[in-house]
């Protein structure tokens, strides 16, 4: 009986290994209307293939030691779930660095863009197949365990961002850092933030709710819509704002 029937016959037990579970659940947490496109189920093409691999609670590809029964050590990122392939591709970046500088010891390889970097060839990249709109990601049987709590799945803010981040209240919807004016995005603002960039051709910085929550940081001046706040400046106009945020900061914040 092959490994897939076997599985099947003993009821289909599958437990996702626990940093594959942390990593889908922060992933969902951040992206949330995807939500739900964040875990370590496959299909029947994934389970009943030859050989089965980490996507699968019985792969014959464990490592360092063989993959115990019913462990599932793999996950698929897809595009569309984070917001498209640059945002995957940022992520993808952040997670190989982290596994090559030790800060991901859990991570086994990546795949992405039809490469592979797995920590048993010393994270060089090989070819591969596919995997053009995902990132997989498969973790090593001895970090089952693992929690990933005090690690982040995604990157997250440094240096004059944490500072601006930390204080802003949440009446705050223009504010001022380090002479920079930002502005947070609040539901139905979406077409006014477009209207903005087209009228003066600049893009401009924009923090979402979850990342005005990030704490750390102080000394922030914030500026309630309309203008005036505590540093002094009064009338704070659109042209103002995109033209502050022109130069270095023509990205998202945490970008």
């Amino acid at each position: 009986m092959s490994a897939y029937e076997t599985w099947k016959a003993a009821g289909r037990p599958l437990t996702p290994a626990v940093p594959i579970r942390d990593l889908c659940e922060q992933l969902a947490a951040r992206y949330p209307d995807h939500a739900s496109t964040f875990n370590w189920y496959a299909d029947e093409a994934h389970y009943s293939a030859v050989p089965p691999l980490d996507h699968t609670p019985y792969s014959v590809d464990g490592w360092p030691q063989p993959d115990p029964h019913w462990f599932v050590c793999a996950t698929d990122v897809m595009a569309a779930s984070v917001g498209g392939v640059d945002e995957l591709d940022r992520l993808f970046r952040y997670w190989l660095g982290e596994a090559k500088a030790g800060g991901a010891p859990w991570i086994k390889y990546l795949i992405w863009q039809a490469t592979i970097y797995d920590v048993r060839h010393g994270w060089v990249a090989q070819a591969n197949a596919d995997h053009f709109d995902h990132v997989h990601i498969s973790t090593r049987t001895d970090h089952l365990e693992t929690s990933l709590t005090g690690w982040s799945a995604v990157p997250q803010p440094k240096g004059d961002d944490e500072m601006f981040l930390a204080n802003v209240k949440n009446e705050a919807t223009v504010w001022k850092c380090n002479g920079v004016w930002r502005h947070r995005i609040e539901p139905g603002q979406a077409a006014w933030f477009d209207q903005l960039v087209a009228q003066y051709g600049k893009p401009v910085v924009y923090a979402s709710e979850a990342e005005l929550t990030y704490k750390g940081g102080k000394d922030v001046d914030s500026i309630p819509a309309g203008g005036g706040g505590d540093d002094g400046d009064q009338d704070v106009s659109l042209a103002e704002i995109a033209a502050a945020t022109a130069d270095e900061l023509a990205k998202r914040l945490v970008g």
